[in-house]
């Protein structure tokens, strides 16, 4: 997917940071390789941590998650004696529960890469480092999804369309025209393209929210011109504006 811009009210192109720097948690609870497991559990217990960086002499080793610590937490159903428990895990280190070498991104990467590396390795979250492997934060799927949120608008509750452009059709420039000529506020435009078709794409704008006659006039005058494919209205907007 292609992120053309995201729009102001005044359907002005806005600058989107979309570098990891801008979206990751800089304030992140990390422990030491040899911190004992009972001190990491009561670390997430007080903390309600979902994610924890290890590390070995200030660098990232490790990736304890909350499921980790589940795994490893004396339970009530627990067949062993508890005394025995309890025994064990004092001697059990965060390196004995942690992922061991986990994905890491630098700060100047960008979100989509951090996202693409989330999918590639089934990770949740991700430490961010520097040249030197030292930890600076971390990115989780929520701040991922927190970008696309913030990128698309919508939040704010608008109308999506969908059109379908080929080499031989209009382009952007032409269907964000005829949107403002009609009294359209476009908030968001992204595309996709056609793995198997390099001519062919299809690009989502979404518009500000308008009364119900001028955002159907605007809907017909649009099938007119382009190949609309679709037409969504956001989660906050209840009626169809499809409907004449």
């Amino acid at each position: 997917m292609a992120i053309y811009g995201r729009m102001s009210d005044r359907s002005e192109v806005v600058a989107m940071p979309l570098f990891v720097e801008s979206w990751m948690n800089h304030e992140v609870v990390s422990v030491e390789e040899k911190t004992p497991v009972i001190k990491v559990i009561e670390l997430f217990k007080l903390r309600r941590l979902l994610f924890v960086p290890v590390l070995r002499r200030g660098k990232v080793v490790g990736l304890i998650a909350d499921r980790d610590v589940r795994d490893v937490s004396p339970s009530k159903t627990a067949v062993m004696d508890v005394r025995e428990l309890h025994y064990l895990l004092s001697r059990m280190k965060a390196g004995d529960i942690m992922q061991p070498n986990p994905t890491t991104i630098r700060p100047q990467e960008t979100v989509e890469t951090a996202a693409l590396k989330m999918l590639e390795h089934g990770a949740h979250a991700i430490p961010v480092v520097d040249s030197r492997g030292r930890l600076t934060g971390i990115i989780t799927q929520s701040d991922v999804l927190r970008v696309l949120i913030e990128i698309t608008g919508i939040s704010r509750g608008g109308v999506q369309l969908g059109f379908s452009l080929s080499e031989k059709t209009e382009g952007i420039e032409e269907i964000t025209s005829a949107i403002k000529e009609k009294g359209g506020r476009i908030m968001s435009i992204l595309g996709t393209r056609d793995a198997e078709d390099a001519c062919s794409r299809e690009v989502y704008i979404r518009i500000m929210p308008l009364e119900e006659k001028p955002l159907r006039s605007l809907i017909r005058h649009l099938k007119k011109m382009f190949d609309v494919v679709s037409v969504k209205r956001d989660p906050s907007m209840s009626k169809d504006p499809e409907r004449a």
